[in-house]
């Protein structure tokens, strides 16, 4: 819960640039209040308020499952909630979906997939941009990280909106993927 917790933080701080800072503070709110509620529900709660369409306690189950706290470790059944969470419109889901992709679920759920859980993560990104998973989507196109295939153009577009979210090491990852023959060496760590 409190990594869904700092996930809404984040995306809130990264919107709060370009929001309406009453409506902001007000879906916050709202937000993080559903997050701490789900932490306090036992499971059987949270599977009925995630099937009347509250977002946060699919993810907050959907981390139960994965975790295997007060419920067995079902990763596949993690997948389906957080699944869930992401087609109800809550990014938390989706990069934790994408997370799911990239390392791969056990036998009973979807296969590895990285190009998915990168394209879930960016998604994050893109919708919310929030400082961190722009800044961990970069990295995954720009050094090919769990597989995925290297893109550098989708590099530089996550490192610029991770760097306009104020993630100062993405600005410097922007600098330095501008200029061509450094772009290499730096991605392998150096000369």
């Amino acid at each position: 819960m409190r990594l869904a917790l700092a996930a809404v933080l984040l995306a809130a701080a990264a919107r709060a640039r370009a929001a309406d800072p009453a409506a902001l503070a007000s879906e916050v709110a709202r937000e993080a209040a559903e997050i701490e509620q789900a932490a306090r529900l036992k499971p059987a709660q949270l599977e009925e308020l995630c099937t009347d369409g509250a977002a946060g306690s699919c993810v907050g189950l959907g981390e139960k499952f994965l975790l295997g706290e007060k419920v067995p470790k079902d990763k596949a059944r993690a997948l389906d909630l957080f699944s869930r969470a992401c087609e109800l419109g809550w990014l938390t889901g989706c990069v934790d979906l994408g997370l799911l992709y990239l390392d791969g679920v056990d036998a009973q759920g979807a296969r590895r997939d990285p190009d998915r859980g990168a394209r879930l993560i960016a998604r994050g990104c893109e919708e919310d941009a929030a400082g961190d998973s722009c800044a961990f989507a970069a990295r995954l196109y720009e050094l090919g990280e769990h597989g995925v295939r290297p893109r550098p153009e989708l590099a530089r577009r996550y490192y610029a909106l991770s760097c306009a979210g104020g993630v100062e090491e993405s600005c410097a990852a922007l600098a330095r993927l501008k200029t061509p023959e450094t772009a290499k060496p730096a991605a392998r760590g150096g000369r």
